[in-house]
Protein backbone atom coordinates (compact mmCIF):
# COMPACT_ATOMS: atom_id res chain seq x y z
CA UNK A 1 0.00 0.00 0.00
CA UNK A 2 1.06 3.30 -0.95
CA UNK A 3 0.09 6.51 1.20
CA UNK A 4 0.81 9.64 -1.34
CA UNK A 5 1.26 13.36 -0.29
CA UNK A 6 -1.67 15.07 -2.11
CA UNK A 7 -1.08 18.82 -1.67
CA UNK A 8 -3.69 20.54 0.66
CA UNK A 9 -4.92 24.48 -0.28
CA UNK A 10 -4.24 25.41 3.25
CA UNK A 11 -0.26 24.23 2.31
CA UNK A 12 -0.44 21.09 4.73
CA UNK A 13 -0.17 17.74 2.93
CA UNK A 14 -3.24 15.52 3.44
CA UNK A 15 -2.76 11.28 2.91
CA UNK A 16 -4.24 9.79 0.09
CA UNK A 17 -5.10 6.01 1.15
CA UNK A 18 -7.12 5.28 -1.92
CA UNK A 19 -6.11 1.91 -3.72
CA UNK A 20 -8.85 0.73 -6.03
CA UNK A 21 -6.27 -2.62 -6.32
CA UNK A 22 -7.49 -4.00 -3.51
CA UNK A 23 -11.05 -5.17 -3.10
CA UNK A 24 -11.31 -5.02 0.83
CA UNK A 25 -12.87 -1.48 1.79
CA UNK A 26 -11.04 0.91 4.03
CA UNK A 27 -11.63 0.76 7.78
CA UNK A 28 -10.13 4.29 9.23
CA UNK A 29 -9.97 4.04 12.98
CA UNK A 30 -8.81 6.56 15.65
CA UNK A 31 -7.83 5.61 18.81
CA UNK A 32 -6.37 7.73 22.42
CA UNK A 33 -4.98 4.36 23.27
CA UNK A 34 -1.68 3.55 21.61
CA UNK A 35 -1.48 -0.14 19.86
CA UNK A 36 1.45 -0.83 21.55
CA UNK A 37 0.11 -0.07 24.95
CA UNK A 38 -2.18 -3.58 25.69
CA UNK A 39 -2.92 -6.39 23.67
CA UNK A 40 -7.05 -6.06 24.62
CA UNK A 41 -9.58 -6.31 22.99
CA UNK A 42 -9.47 -3.26 20.58
CA UNK A 43 -6.74 -4.88 19.13
CA UNK A 44 -7.84 -8.82 18.92
CA UNK A 45 -10.99 -7.42 17.11
CA UNK A 46 -9.01 -5.25 14.52
CA UNK A 47 -6.63 -7.77 14.00
CA UNK A 48 -9.85 -9.87 12.86
CA UNK A 49 -11.47 -7.12 10.76
CA UNK A 50 -8.22 -6.54 8.97
CA UNK A 51 -8.81 -10.04 7.17
CA UNK A 52 -11.77 -8.38 5.26
CA UNK A 53 -10.95 -4.58 5.26
CA UNK A 54 -7.75 -2.35 4.76
CA UNK A 55 -7.14 -1.45 8.69
CA UNK A 56 -5.93 2.28 9.04
CA UNK A 57 -5.01 2.86 12.58
CA UNK A 58 -4.93 6.61 13.77
CA UNK A 59 -3.64 7.43 17.65
CA UNK A 60 -3.33 10.72 18.94
CA UNK A 61 -0.88 13.16 18.00
CA UNK A 62 2.72 12.84 20.46
CA UNK A 63 3.22 16.26 22.04
CA UNK A 64 7.33 16.91 21.58
CA UNK A 65 8.94 19.81 21.26
CA UNK A 66 10.64 18.76 17.70
CA UNK A 67 9.29 19.11 14.21
CA UNK A 68 5.97 17.67 13.47
CA UNK A 69 6.47 14.31 11.36
CA UNK A 70 4.31 11.51 10.04
CA UNK A 71 5.21 8.20 11.18
CA UNK A 72 3.76 4.39 9.89
CA UNK A 73 4.29 1.45 11.22
CA UNK A 74 2.47 -2.34 10.65
CA UNK A 75 2.10 -3.19 13.93
CA UNK A 76 0.12 -6.50 12.87
CA UNK A 77 -0.88 -8.36 9.28
CA UNK A 78 -3.40 -5.99 7.50
CA UNK A 79 -2.92 -3.28 9.82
Amino acid sequence: MHFSAVPAANGHAMISVDDRRSPRPALVVFSSPRWGFDYQRPQHLLTRIAKHYRVFFVEEPVSTHQDARLASSHPAPGI
